[in-house]
């Protein structure tokens, strides 16, 4: 294996595939080129001598005489000079420093180069010329000339003549001497055209000697000794070693061959003229083959794609065989095929096999070259041995270079013959040369008293004038045919004359003519008259989906047509929801779809048939067809594991640089700029959360592997908006998905039916300043819904309301009067990618509407040139179908359930019931019951139901309906509750009724939240036979302590089980009301955050040398700055960014504070700001990082300088703000710094100082899903002591912290848990009154709070905030 690898890594150093080092590593000082600023040399005639490489040829030294002309800038004078064997040699007369010269190519007719200037410069005592780049001239570099324009003729001389040589004498080497073959002794040699690559046949000695060959007068051969040899094989040495072939041509009628290859650039050229061959006897077990072994060719590695080659076969095909190479060996110079065997000379169209679909070639002629020529002396170290190559150029073909599928055909060219009257398509033919040749009509059998024409058409390599072959292809011939024949048919003649038809279409005297091979055989075209012609139409159908509301189908689809005249079967694919393929007049075709996961077509027969001078298709009923109506697959028999790839797995993304582009120009975000996104994932139909793009970037994310999401830019944005234009108009989203650990992102909008589609790759994302008065909404408003109205019994809507409902907000909507195309709605506001449900309020109770899913969907990828006028913007569809929801259908009230349907799950233990569910599939998922902690110890289980669209592989959502989750349980075990678990954690109960083993769950949700069933073992019944009675409520269980039900019969609805320990004098909390009746209480707040700090100000400090200053807006550098409060026994007051408020200077000045210390760099409070402070008479000190996690560790450097280390720290996420909130306690009333780490990786500011403290103990605050399982082993391999404090949400961690910090306490202070400035600035007040902080919701009280109030000692509340905070 290592002998492989240091192979490979000196093939790609000696063939060019690793960087090369520049000729001349020294670069003259460009400021010291004139004669005023140099000594002055002695010398007055200096010599050169430079190399002449040919820079598209792997820079080989150009063998060919050139002619060149070095001018003097100055004088005028010209010098000439020339280049032989790849060197050029010239003097130059009174050489001074700072002469200037221009070299010139002079014309010939294989090479060019653009003309260049020198200078005489002076370099270490000698003098050199430097060109203009300041590098030393070691080398000229020319170009060959493209000889794509010329005629064959003009470059190649060809003759059908053909000469009789001399027969060739041969001589045995034996021992060290020679002597000449016997009489009786036999050598048998294979002769091969290397000029118009064939074989010409088998050739024997006679009498000691070749007998005469007849050869073609201009061509090239090669002779081999035969494998059937068993004594002799040829041993010619015209260079230094010998070789087993003998490469001539003919000298001449009745002469001996000479050698063809004779040139040798590095040694003394080999002799041409031969007297004799010679052959030596094999040596012992030694084996004749007539193949070469090629075992160094390379897969080239595709730039940024972590491709895996294992599974792909690369497949040789030739005239006369065909040969596969697998790949055996990867490493970062490419992917090492097992060695194959091929003909010398004889070329191989390639081809990829790949099961998966992947990966293609540029198909192109693979040919082994001799190169014994070389000699062992190449300056590049390239061997005398044999080589793969690129028959189309030349081209070294060691390394392939496979594509993605669907792209190895976007290189190709088309190539012409001199007169125009033929072309050919198929592959990228480079410098190939197209000559045609009309052979003798006569020896075609068959055609006898036919009208046809016959041609060979033999594609040319100009640079070795040699017939360049193509096996197995895809190739079109076009051929201009009279105009006044017709063609009838098109053949290929094979090598016993046979004659075998090829598929054609002609189209303006043209015949189009399919082909899968080139240069090999040739083309018979038989013509008619033209009244016989039968005319070819082109037809190109849309191809839409007939059951999603003819929507294009915009996957590629492969197509059968069969003509059942003829029975030939022909395929065509589909692209860009457009069909394309071609019926002959008077002919019946069957069009059929191949399989697939996603459609089906009932066939679909059609007559081509000549209507008002056209072609049109027509069905058997004579319906004009205009496109083909495919139907979606039922899904309901599948996984959905097996029809969408849904992982859990997450990637951490790279940052995405963000630029700004403004008055036409584009710059990065500046350090001190900053922009807010939002992230929702599209996938799961869930908000990841906000996150904040600052110093030019947007942090690394992680993501699910597999999901697609939506980046844009929210309303609290009030600087720049997302600008990015993946189609043809900008929008303010950026759609995408992972592309691999540690990369960026790729877009997964690309595909645009009628434009050209996007690149996936990012390397950016562009925002851009608003504009004047615009203002940035979270929703998009949607004007165009209507109800469906029917025109010819009209109905009244004018008392209908409808009503959407996602997880997220309500919206409804009125009508308005009826037009034209229906009743239209008032405009609603909805959220993009979230589902709704929706339903209908009518005070006459007439109407309803069938419950689904209304989702608003992005259509930019549609473009502004739809066949159907389809626009590119967003638009409303339903998701249980993917079917346009513009037109809502009303249906008399009781019939909206008339057309529900059942869902199953994969191993149907679960059905839901409820709605129409169209397409959609049910995926069952189990989490980690451990999380459940309120049921902990209770035999329950946990499930998570998701409705899955298989068309968009994304989970559906219904916020508000009356569904039905049917689940089979253990017969053992009595369900004794049901909760629904929100995503705060609080379990909230559902009616159920059991049945035996069936539970009948009632639920007004589906898909967002998870559902446990607590269990109990089912008692023995004594008596069996004899059920109890309970004939006024049959088949239900009757709990202990349930509440009196009876609207509700046949449900089970228990209370929440809990450990109730409330003092026996204590009201317990129900209600949000409970805490101002239950407690004592008081609120302190202001008009506004600012003014809520300088009241806690006022109420807690009569005085503070010091005062902490953080952002009111910004509080990502803020939230740490709660123990340096605490270790300055000072509070904390809020500035805007660019200015303070009055009456918090009022309050600094009432505190006669001396010292301001600024939290935050100077794009949260500016410098401004700080001047303005310091102008007042303070001293100003400003403590910030490069970035939030930095901050943190210089926020807590003040702290233990002013407390001293305790070896202590209390560690919260830097992405989940509001854990670094909940751990400002812990800090207060431990005088501990907060510092702050990334999710999946420990931060290495954070990091150096845990170890530059001594850190032996953290308080980790927050759940794994903030900071990971991995950073807490990491902390506990350095050997410290982790305690961590985390709940389901926010406000769980919040009581868990209060229950670590005061777990006797008796008052407590109440902030809001989302608008969370308030808690902030309360952080220094918890160190004073010896409380905790505990998060509520505006106007809720989560159960976790909740239960923890009820069993605490808690007497007293103090709310933090105004009321649109805490409400009351």
């Amino acid at each position: 294996m290592k002998k492989v690898v240091a192979f490979l890594l000196a093939f790609a150093l000696v063939f060019g595939y690793a960087p090369m080092v520049k000729a001349a590593d020294e670069k003259v000082d460009g400021n010291v080129n004139n004669e005023s600023t140099l000594p002055q040399s002695d010398v007055k005639t200096k010599e050169f001598s430079v190399k002449v490489l040919c820079k598209v040829c792997n820079l080989a030294p150009v063998v060919n005489q050139l002619d060149f002309e070095l001018e003097n800038l100055e004088t005028k004078e010209v010098i000439e000079f020339t280049s032989v064997q790849g060197v050029a040699n010239f003097s130059i007369k009174d050489i001074k420093v700072g002469q200037k010269y221009k070299i010139t190519l002079k014309k010939n007719k294989d090479y060019q180069m653009d003309s260049f200037n020198v200078e005489v410069m002076e370099l270490k005592g000698d003098l050199v010329l430097a060109k203009e780049d300041n590098y030393i001239l070691e080398d000229i570099q020319v170009a060959k000339i493209d000889l794509s324009k010329e005629c064959v003729d003009d470059v190649c001389e060809f003759s059908d003549k053909k000469v009789t040589m001399a027969p060739i004498p041969m001589m045995v080497e034996e021992n060290g001497n020679k002597r000449a073959l016997k009489s009786d002794e036999e050598v048998i040699f294979n002769l091969y055209n290397t000029s118009k690559a064939e074989r010409v046949g088998e050739v024997k000695t006679v009498n000691g000697q070749i007998p005469a060959l007849s050869v073609y007068e201009k061509d090239d051969y090669i002779l081999f000794t035969s494998p059937k040899n068993k004594k002799f094989i040829l041993a010619d040495k015209p260079f230094e070693k010998p070789v087993s072939e003998f490469y001539f041509r003919q000298n001449g009628e009745g002469k001996l061959p000479i050698r063809h290859k004779t040139k040798n650039p590095y040694l003394e050229p080999a002799k041409t003229e031969i007297e004799s061959l010679t052959v030596r006897p094999l040596k012992q077990n030694e084996k004749i083959n007539d193949r070469v072994t090629l075992d160094y060719v390379c897969i080239s590695p595709i730039e940024g794609n972590k491709q895996d080659f294992k599974d792909l076969k690369v497949v040789f095909t030739s005239e006369y065989d065909t040969v596969t190479a697998v790949p055996i060996l990867q490493d970062k110079y490419g992917t090492l095929l097992s060695p194959f065997s091929l003909y010398e000379g004889v070329q191989y169209s390639v081809k990829i096999e790949d099961p998966k679909g992947q990966y293609a070639i540029e198909n192109f002629p693979f040919a082994i070259i001799d190169k014994s020529e070389r000699g062992p002396n190449h300056p590049l170290g390239w061997d005398d041995g044999k080589y793969g190559f690129n028959h189309s150029y030349c081209g070294n073909a060691n390394y392939i270079t496979v594509v993605k599928k669907g792209e190895e055909n976007k290189n190709n060219t088309v190539i012409k013959c001199a007169n125009g009257n033929t072309s050919v398509s198929g592959m990228n033919f480079r410098d190939l040369l197209l000559r045609t040749i009309h052979p003798d009509k006569s020896q075609i059998k068959g055609m006898e008293g036919k009208d046809f024409d016959l041609f060979r058409f033999k594609l040319i390599n100009p640079k070795r004038c040699e017939v360049s072959k193509m096996a197995d292809g895809d190739f079109t011939i076009h051929r201009n045919i009279p105009k006044d024949k017709s063609v009838k048919a098109v053949y290929q003649v094979e090598k016993d004359g046979r004659l075998t038809k090829l598929d054609y279409t002609v189209k303006n005297n043209v015949a189009n003519i399919k082909t899968k091979t080139l240069s090999i055989y040739d083309t018979v075209i038989e013509y008619g008259k033209k009244s016989e012609e039968k005319l070819d139409q082109e037809f190109e159908l849309d191809v839409l989906c007939g059951s999603c509301n003819r929507l294009p189908v915009d996957k590629e689809l492969e197509f059968e047509l069969e003509n059942l005249n003829t029975k030939k079967v022909s395929n065509f694919k589909s692209k860009s929801a457009k069909a394309k393929f071609t019926l002959r007049e008077g002919e019946k075709y069957e069009i059929r779809l191949k399989k697939n996961d996603e459609y089906k077509l009932d066939t679909l027969k059609v007559n081509a048939k000549k209507v008002n001078g056209k072609i049109v298709a027509v069905t058997d009923d004579n319906k004009i067809v205009e496109e083909i109506l495919l139907t979606k697959l039922d899904y309901s028999k599948e996984s959905v594991d097996d029809v969408c790839n849904l992982s859990d797995k997450k990637v951490k993304m790279a940052p995405i640089p963000i630029l700004v582009k403004e008055n036409g120009k584009t710059r990065p975000l500046g350090d001190m700029e900053f922009l807010y996104f939002t992230l929702y994932n599209l996938t799961r139909s869930e908000k990841v959360g906000t996150f904040m793009a600052y110093e030019g970037e947007l942090a690394s994310l992680y993501v699910y592997e597999n999901d697609d999401y939506m980046l844009s830019t929210g309303s609290n944005n009030k600087q720049f908006i997302l600008s990015d234009t993946p189609f043809d108009k900008e929008v303010n989203e950026f759609y995408f998905k992972a592309n691999g650990e540690g990369n960026l992102p790729i877009r997964h909008k690309t595909k645009n039916p009628y434009a050209k589609p996007v690149d996936p790759k990012i390397d950016h994302l562009t925002i851009r300043p608003l504009k004047k008065d615009e203002v940035i909404k979270d929703k998009y408003t949607i004007d165009y819904v209507r109800i469906l109205q029917d025109k010819n019994n009209p109905k009244d809507y004018s008392n209908v309301k409808l009503i959407f409902t996602s997880e997220y907000d309500t919206v409804t909507a009125t009508t308005l009067e009826e037009d034209e195309w229906g009743v239209p709605i008032t405009p609603i506001d909805l959220y993009e990618g979230v589902q709704y449900s929706v339903r209908v309020e009518d005070s006459k109770d007439e109407f309803a509407i069938a419950n689904f899913p209304f989702t608003l969907v992005d259509k930019s990828e549609r473009g502004p040139n739809h066949p159907l006028k389809w626009g590119d913007g967003k638009y409303v569809f339903n998701q249980t179908s993917c079917t346009n929801a513009t037109y809502l259908t009303l249906v008399p009230k009781g019939t909206e359930n008339d057309n529900n349907t059942e869902l199953k799950s994969d191993d149907k233990s679960t059905t839901i019931k409820g709605m129409n569910f169209g397409d959609l599939m049910l995926k069952t998922t189990y989490p980690e019951k451990s999380d459940v902690r309120q049921l902990s110890g209770k035999d329950f289980d946990l499930f998570r139901f998701k409705l899955i669209n298989p068309h968009r592989c994304e989970v559906t959502k219904m916020a508000l309906g009356d569904f039905t989750i049917q689940r089979v349980v253990p017969k053992d075990k009595k369900v004794v509750a049901v909760y629904e678990i929100d995503k705060y954690g609080n379990l909230n109960l559902l009616p159920f009724k059991q049945d035996e083993d069936l539970l009948d769950i009632k639920t007004k949700t589906l898909s967002i939240n998870d559902i446990a069933i607590e269990y109990t073992k089912k008692p023995v019944e004594d008596n069996p036979s004899k059920p109890e009675d309970n004939t006024n409520n049959p088949g239900t269980v009757t709990p202990n302590k349930p509440e009196d039900n009876t609207n509700n019969l046949g449900t089970v609805t228990p209370s929440i089980p809990e450990n109730n320990t409330n003092p026996s004098d204590k009201k317990e909390v129900k209600e949000f009301e409970d805490l101002f009746k239950n407690f004592t209480n008081s609120r302190i707040s202001g008009e506004n955050r600012y003014q809520t700090a300088v009241e806690l100000s006022k109420k807690y400090y009569k005085n503070s040398d010091n005062i902490v200053l953080a952002s009111g807006k910004e509080l990502v550098d803020s939230l740490t700055s709660t123990p340096l409060a605490t270790s300055l026994k000072s509070p904390i007051l809020l500035s805007e960014k660019t200015k303070i408020d009055n009456n918090t200077l009022g309050e600094i000045k009432r505190l006669n504070a001396k010292n301001i210390f600024i939290v935050g760099g100077e794009s949260t409070i500016s410098k401004e700001v700080e001047s303005k402070l310091k102008n007042l008479g303070y001293n100003v000190t400003r403590i910030s990082g490069k970035d939030r996690y930095e901050t943190a560790v210089q926020v807590g450097k003040e702290v233990v300088e002013k407390f001293g280390n305790k070896n202590k720290i209390v560690l919260a996420s830097g992405s989940n703000m509001v854990d670094a909130l909940c751990g400002n306690s812990i800090s207060a009333k431990e005088n501990i710094p907060v510092l702050l780490t990334q999710i999946e990786e420990l931060n290495e500011y954070t990091k150096k100082a845990i170890k530059q403290w001594n850190v032996n103990e953290i308080v980790i605050v927050g759940g794994k899903l903030s900071i990971s399982e991995k950073v807490e082993q990491e902390l506990k391999s350095m050997r410290i002591k982790i305690t961590r404090l985390s709940g389901k949400d926010r406000f769980e961690t919040s009581v868990e912290v209060a229950k670590y910090l005061y777990p006797n306490a008796e008052k407590i202070l109440i902030a809001n848990g989302y608008n969370y400035v308030d808690a902030l600035v309360s952080g220094p007040i918890t160190q004073i009154n010896k409380t905790p902080i505990i998060l509520l919701e505006k106007d809720k009280i989560p159960s976790s709070v909740q239960k923890y109030l009820n069993d605490s000692k808690i007497k007293e509340i103090q709310i933090i905030g105004g009321t649109e905070s805490i409400s009351k």
